[in-house]
């Protein structure tokens, strides 16, 4: 990794999947049209030290359409990652969201707060 980054940090502890409506309690929601004439409800949060951490899904079908996201400065401005191919009803192994044993010192990510 780049100097300053650890090669393993956490973004929350204990670290767990987000809740299916987490973005209905972010404060900033907008309709926006993006590539295709696609329409996305975006939600957004503003944190002083992260910045802006924002999600969309598809505003007809609900589907996950992307995320973006102040960068760490000295590797990136900004991360977007679109999600592809969705599969809602998918099966998920039970420990798709444990932490591996080689993170169980790793410290908060550079920005973020256990």
């Amino acid at each position: 990794p780049p100097a300053g980054i650890p090669n393993c940090c956490i973004i929350g502890q204990p670290f767990h999947p987000p809740p299916l409506n987490f973005s209905h309690r972010m404060p900033v929601n907008w309709n926006a049209r993006v590539e295709g004439g696609l329409s996305v409800d975006w939600s957004a949060v503003h944190d002083k030290d992260a910045g802006i951490f924002a999600y969309g899904f598809e505003a007809e079908s609900s589907v996950p359409h992307a995320f973006y996201m102040k960068g760490v400065p000295w590797i990136a401005n900004w991360m977007y990652q679109r999600f592809f191919d969705f599969k809602p009803n998918a099966s998920i192994p039970e420990d798709f969201w444990t932490v591996p044993e080689s993170c169980n010192l790793a410290k908060a990510c550079p920005g973020w707060s256990p």
